[in-house]
């Protein structure tokens, strides 16, 4: 996770949007809350939530709204390497 790409995604983007557009990012409640376990994770996610409010704040007066969407928990098959059979809330087959 690189917060670069979000700076470089709307500096590219926004030669292009009209008034009404909408840029939407993707942030998590780990951003918010951190997480011990996943520290460089959460400190990114941590930049995308300030990003994306101070985005907001800066194209207000252009008619571009920003908004951060923080999706619940999605399964990928990196889930099981971080977590123990005992501690799991899904069982793996």
């Amino acid at each position: 996770m690189n917060i670069y790409g979000y700076f470089r995604m709307c500096k590219a983007a926004l030669k292009h949007m009209q008034p009404g557009s909408c840029i939407i990012n993707t942030g998590s409640v780990t951003g918010l809350e951190g997480s011990a376990r996943l520290l460089d994770f959460s400190a990114t996610k941590g930049a995308i939530h300030a990003f994306t409010k101070s985005l907001a704040q800066n194209l207000v007066e252009r008619d571009i709204r920003v908004n951060c969407l923080v999706l619940g928990p999605v399964w990928t098959p990196l889930n099981p390497a971080e977590r123990t059979e005992i501690n799991s809330p899904c069982r793996i087959i």
